[in-house]
């Protein structure tokens, strides 16, 4: 009987583990070459325009003013709706310039990733993010955001986008402004 319990008890402890790993997105991590990575979720932000990026479901990305910052910092989950974005700025090593760095974000249900490329230096943050612009894009689950040098991977950040009813009402305000 009490090998049974206890195996029952093995048994509860690694279904606990399981859930807990897929229910929590995992902190980002970095190369190295990668000083710092921030990460969280934003407002929508007025865009300077747009730069073509044929590796993208769009074609194109916005572009940003480069100073712009997480509203909520180091939050990895967000309901799916419009008004939305969430992201990470990146910063590489002393010294480090990688002009050419691929950026993939990995949306929910596909295997492929959307890419792009963009420079990451060692003089400023380069900001990589994705914004809920339409109701297509509005997908739950997890998002996983790389950077690429070649074969290097720089860093990785997930996040899990939750759909609206379940997530936080604290965002409100950044979706009440764009209503």
């Amino acid at each position: 009987m009490k090998r049974i319990l206890a195996g029952l008890a093995a048994t509860l402890l690694l279904a606990v583990a399981a859930v807990a790993a897929v229910a929590e997105p995992a902190r980002p991590v970095h190369d190295p070459l990668i000083a710092d990575v921030k990460f969280g979720v934003l407002c929508a932000v007025a865009h300077k325009g747009q730069q073509p990026a044929p590796g993208t479901l769009n074609g194109f990305i916005h572009l940003v003013d480069e100073t712009t910052d997480f509203d909520w910092p180091e939050r990895q989950v967000l309901p799916a709706v419009l008004g939305l974005g969430f992201g990470v700025r990146v910063k590489a090593a002393p010294d480090v310039q990688i002009p050419f760095a691929q950026i993939r974000v990995f949306r929910p249900g596909r295997e492929a990733p959307e890419y792009w490329e963009t420079p990451i230096g060692d003089l400023g943050y380069a900001l990589a993010f994705f914004s809920f612009d339409t109701e297509d894009e509005l997908l739950p689950g997890r998002w996983v955001f790389e950077g690429w040098d070649g074969g290097t991977r720089l860093f990785r950040a997930e996040f899990d986008v939750v759909p609206e009813a379940e997530g936080s009402t604290e965002y409100l305000p950044c979706v009440s402004a764009i209503s």
